[in-house]
């Protein structure tokens, strides 16, 4: 008779053969969950603490703000290190990435406006329909939540299944495109503007007059997903200065140096 072989000297089975164990969810998945229900939740059981947190000038929008200066920091360490290496091009589309959270920032609190009292370009401010001195809001209502949808939709998972699509760009996806671990928080963003074009009329149609309980873009959730956003982006730029410090340098370039 063969002799027994133990469990412990059995050899493994590969690694695809063997049964996935269902992970629980990171903080990065349920960070932006929590961020929109919780405020969705505070707005239900509490509207004044709510109203207070979401306000013009209010703590989220503060703190949105400083997570795009963080960003913005994190992002200017993405150009350094491919600078570094040589990798001008993509260094020059993150230096645009800089100018671009620090353009959101400040866009945010209005340039400053309402901090400093001042009242900002005349035709500019003439022309927006919050009178102030920013440029977003000079877009239609659809305009700019179809701006805001095409950049989650980007970030929640298009946008790597566009840059697989050439060898140059898949080369560099962490640098052109955020990965799983940031989808969530843009897949947030998406959520809160999809459910403003498509559910309020829905739901304006199916209630009435009675509707504006479920309005949710009169309650400023947008602000609330704009955070959500921020912290992607942030995430994005983390991630792409690890992928741009471990990155070997361009070989055209370091044979340019060496000539």
């Amino acid at each position: 008779m063969a002799p027994r072989t133990s469990a412990a000297a059995r050899p493994a089975a590969p690694a695809h053969e063997r049964p996935r164990t269902a992970r629980p969810p990171g903080w990065r998945t349920l960070l932006p969950v929590v961020l929109v229900g919780g405020l969705l939740l505070l707005r239900v059981v509490a509207q004044g603490p709510y109203d207070a947190l979401v306000r013009e000038d209010g703590p989220v929008e503060w703190a949105t703000v400083l997570v795009y200066l963080v960003a913005a920091g994190a992002a200017a360490l993405v150009v350094r290190a491919l600078l570094r290496g040589g990798r001008r091009v993509e260094a020059l589309l993150w230096g645009v990435v800089v100018l671009a959270f620090l353009g959101i920032a400040s866009e945010e609190v209005s340039w400053g406006q309402r901090i400093a009292g001042f009242e900002g370009p005349q035709a500019l401010v003439e022309r927006n329909k919050q009178d102030e001195a920013n440029l977003h809001n000079l877009l239609r209502r659809h305009q700019l939540h179809a701006v805001y949808l095409a950049v989650g939709l980007y970030g929640a998972g298009l946008g790597r299944l566009l840059v697989r699509r050439h060898p140059w760009t898949r080369a560099r996806a962490a640098l052109l495109a955020p990965g799983p671990r940031e989808a969530w928080f843009f897949g947030a963003l998406v959520a809160v503007y999809g459910y403003y074009e498509l559910g309020e009329p829905v739901v304006a149609r199916l209630l009435g007059p009675g509707h504006d309980a479920l309005s949710l873009g009169v309650s400023r959730l947008q602000e609330v997903a704009e955070l959500s956003l921020a912290l992607g982006f942030l995430l994005f730029a983390l991630g792409a200065r690890r992928a741009a410090s471990s990155a070997p340098a361009d070989p055209a370039a370091r044979g340019a140096a060496g000539g």
